[in-house]
């Protein structure tokens, strides 16, 4: 393939592009236009907890969090000026990643313009979860490692052993890179495989995750069974109808993640690659197409047990070059502009849902599936648990706030006035992180009370653990004019004795 000669500058563009949308992130995050969603929330909150690992998820959320609220204070804005800033950087190493496997602007130019049109962009750019970290790390671990195989420059293969690193550090599901980089050695360099770089790239990625390798040590595997308990080896098989639901559930949300108008165009590639009729772009394809359909072939075969949507994400940097690829080989230019036009659109009513009520369709994304409505009220939340100590509480000091729900407790120690530590109490849920920290059990018998809050009644047997309990709010919680989720519960309890007793683990 011959370098575009055209005077265009592509990649300018695209940078102005990125600037646009990083404004607009911008304004939704300012704006506060939806609050933290839990995970955000309970990032953040360990990030008040310095440690190695955690119990669902590797460090480095922890720690991008800690500094980004350390100069910008404990605020949405400090959390989400990550996402902002790795989405103003992921569609140019989209871009350079093109152009490296192709020698083509035009190839690059589109593959970033497919990224603007995708789903999993804007949200792992707008919402900061591990997916926004391990993207970005897979995404340049392959701009490295494809640089390292065909150039074999140590430089390449230092930065491919830190960017998987960091990745392993980002999502366990980052592991997945270790074989596929193998097999991409093999398939074009097996003499690479005798070279002492490309163990010093995989040596430095251990070095990396040493420090988390030894708190799963000595936290006794957690993380891993984790894992496992997501993977569905701790449940017995659920039925041949269950699984088939699982499995269109799961195939359902991939055709949307990457937009159903791109599917044609993915087509294109796959069959031609199928055939081996790419010519000298064969190799690049396979370095795109192999780590892909392996992902989607792996989670394919979990999903029966569990599987949810974004799971996928890590591996998606592929998805957006192979479409670029096909669009510019075997797509007309009013083909590409209409395709990626409609899946634009597509991508404005999935940021604002809100405009399908003006038009009177709100039944295309109902309230109850659509982005945010499992991010509506936390705020709200965290102003009435505030508002309901101010009133009923005279030693505000002696008042701990718990729930049995970690997003629950999560989004109150974010949103309750003064941000203090929540606890999450076991009332036979699955293990959590709040299980590797101080309980409740630290206040018995001192004087305490405490503000409890749930989607679910008060446990009666935990009623005896306090002298006085007592309702004091329920909180509905209304989206897009509907009623969305289980209302909240919020009890004021008076009085702790201390004679609670966990309830086993449902598993990890």
């Amino acid at each position: 393939m011959t370098t575009n000669t055209s005077k265009i500058n592509y990649r300018n563009i695209i940078l102005t592009l990125c600037i646009i949308f990083s404004i607009f992130h911008l304004w939704w995050i300012v704006g506060k236009y939806v609050p933290l969603n839990s995970d955000e929330a309970q990032y953040w909150l360990w990030s008040r907890h310095p440690d190695f690992s955690y119990y669902s998820k590797p460090p480095l959320i922890a720690y991008v969090n800690y500094l980004s609220t350390y100069f910008l204070g404990n605020t949405e804005l400090g959390i989400r000026i990550n996402p902002t800033l790795v989405g103003f950087i992921l569609p140019l190493v989209h871009y350079q990643l093109a152009k490296t496997l192709f020698d083509d602007e035009k190839i690059a130019f589109w593959s970033s313009i497919v990224l603007f049109a995708m789903p999993h962009y804007h949200y792992t750019s707008m919402v900061f979860t591990t997916d926004t970290l391990v993207l970005l790390f897979w995404s340049l671990c392959m701009l490295y490692s494809w640089n390292a195989i065909k150039k074999d420059k140590w430089k390449y293969w230092i930065l491919s052993g830190l960017t998987f690193g960091l990745g392993m550090i980002s999502k366990y599901t980052m592991v997945l890179w270790g074989p596929l980089f193998i097999i991409a050695v093999s398939m074009i360099n097996k003499k690479l495989l005798k070279s002492p770089r490309f163990y010093v790239a995989l040596f430095i990625a251990f070095i990396i995750c040493i420090p988390m390798l030894y708190w799963n040590i000595t936290q006794k595997y957690v993380g891993a069974k984790h894992i496992f308990g997501l993977m569905g080896m701790y449940k017995s098989h659920s039925g041949i109808a269950h699984s088939v639901l699982k499995i269109l559930e799961y195939l359902g949300g991939q055709v949307v993640c990457v937009s159903p108008l791109f599917i044609p165009v993915f087509y294109a590639v796959s069959r031609k690659w199928k055939s081996k009729t790419l010519g000298n772009d064969y190799q690049a394809i396979n370095f795109l197409i192999i780590p892909l359909l392996i992902t989607w072939s792996l989670f394919l075969v979990l999903s029966p047990q569990k599987n949810e949507i974004n799971w996928t994400f890590f591996s998606f940097t592929s998805l957006p070059l192979l479409i670029g690829y096909s669009l510019v080989h075997f797509f007309s230019k009013n083909q590409r502009v209409i395709t990626v036009s409609l899946c634009g659109i597509g991508i404005l009513l999935f940021l604002v849902p809100s405009a399908l009520d003006r038009m009177g369709i709100k039944s295309l994304i109902p309230p109850k599936i659509d982005l945010y409505h499992k991010q509506v009220g936390w705020d709200k939340l965290g102003e009435n648990v505030s508002e309901i100590i101010n009133i009923k509480q005279t030693g505000k000091d002696k008042v701990f706030i718990f729930s049995n729900s970690y997003h629950i407790a999560s989004e109150l120690a974010f949103y309750v006035d003064g941000q203090p530590q929540t606890y999450c109490i076991n009332a036979g849920r699955r293990m959590n992180q709040f299980d590797l920290w101080p309980g409740i059990d630290q206040f018995s018998g001192k004087g305490y009370n405490a503000v409890y809050v749930s989607s679910e009644p008060l446990p009666g047997w935990f009623r005896e653990s306090f002298e006085k309990t007592e309702l004091v709010k329920t909180q509905k919680r209304v989206y897009r004019g509907e009623e969305v989720k289980p209302p909240f519960q919020i009890y004021i309890l008076s009085g702790f004795k201390g004679e609670y007793v966990p309830s086993k683990h449902r598993g990890y």
